[in-house]
């Protein structure tokens, strides 16, 4: 049986249920460094530039996690 919720909704239930939750914690931090890398191209990079800047600045990352942030509206890139 599965349920059916949301990735926002899920994490929500998650910070609901434990606020010093490692997850939430991590991908917080991931998307200040994505966001950054963003900034710092003047927006240009999409996200294969950006998870191998994260590759490159030593940041163990999988690009799911990045195109997961485009996915939610996190972050906003020209064509991949």
């Amino acid at each position: 049986m599965t349920l059916s919720l949301s990735e926002a909704n899920f994490l929500e239930r998650i910070k609901t249920l434990d606020p010093e939750n490692r997850k939430l914690k991590r991908d917080e931090e991931l998307e200040l460094k994505i966001n950054e890398i963003w900034e710092d191209s003047f927006r240009n990079y999409g996200i294969h530039k950006i998870w191998h800047q994260l590759l490159n600045n030593k940041e163990a990352v999988a690009r799911c996690a990045v195109e997961r942030r485009k996915a939610l509206g996190k972050i906003l890139t020209k064509l991949n």
